[in-house]
């Protein structure tokens, strides 16, 4: 048996016991992506105190992609444990990754996870510099346009208006399909600000003919 592939009924109380069990570091992200351990790591993650965390975080990060698209439980447990330092130097390891773990269907739940728990103004900045010109990129796929969805419920005015002005050169494209539907959708009601609310009326009365041709178009108009 492989040190990536422990039987479930093993658990470890610290970190130091897995590291043990692995003989060092090196193969501690090739073991949390392994979906076998996935028990395993919950268990531990639940057990390890802040600094540990911090030290995990530190050991998986040329992994950390491969993880959050591998292993979505461990990752979601992962950042739930983390404090907002923790998750800001988790969305700097990902950054160059972010489109690419956001449009696959693992990697997506991990996101979600991510992003649920940001509080602070910091790492909603930091947040939404990861998608600054790669947005139009997310909101034409099927698992990354709910990570846009998520990001215009947590953000905060100023970033939500910087991240419509964005994409709304898809803004036709976006209203007239069901993806689309959901994200403006999304964007509507999260958003009760006047200023927010008339941009996207604004969209709409510029582009009446084309909306009213397609049946999304004319359910959100609705």
């Amino acid at each position: 048996t492989t040190t990536t592939n422990k039987t479930t009924n093993e658990n470890f109380s610290t970190l130091e016991e897995l590291l043990k069990h692995l003989e060092g570091g090196k193969q501690i992200g090739n073991y949390i992506k392994c979906r076998k351990n996935t028990d395993i790591m919950v268990n531990l993650i639940k057990r390890l105190p802040n600094e540990k965390i911090s030290t995990l975080i530190e050991m998986i990060k040329p992994k950390l992609k491969d993880i959050m698209i591998s292993n979505n439980k461990v990752s979601q447990k992962l950042f739930e444990q983390c404090t907002s330092e923790q998750r800001m130097k988790v969305i700097n390891i990902i950054k160059d990754n972010f489109v690419d773990i956001a449009c696959n269907k693992w990697g997506s739940f991990s996101l979600q996870a991510l992003i649920k728990n940001i509080s602070l103004h910091e790492e909603q900045e930091l947040i939404k510099s990861c998608i600054c010109g790669k947005s139009n990129e997310l909101v034409i796929n099927k698992r990354a346009t709910v990570i846009v969805q998520k990001l215009f419920v947590i953000l905060n005015e100023k970033l939500i208006t910087s991240l419509f002005d964005e994409i709304n050169s898809l803004f036709t494209t976006l209203i007239t399909s069901s993806l689309g539907f959901g994200l403006l959708k999304a964007y509507l009601i999260n958003n009760k600000n006047i200023s927010i609310q008339s941009k996207l009326i604004e969209n709409i009365c510029l582009n009446l003919e084309t909306i009213l041709k397609h049946p999304y178009g004319c359910n959100f108009i609705c």
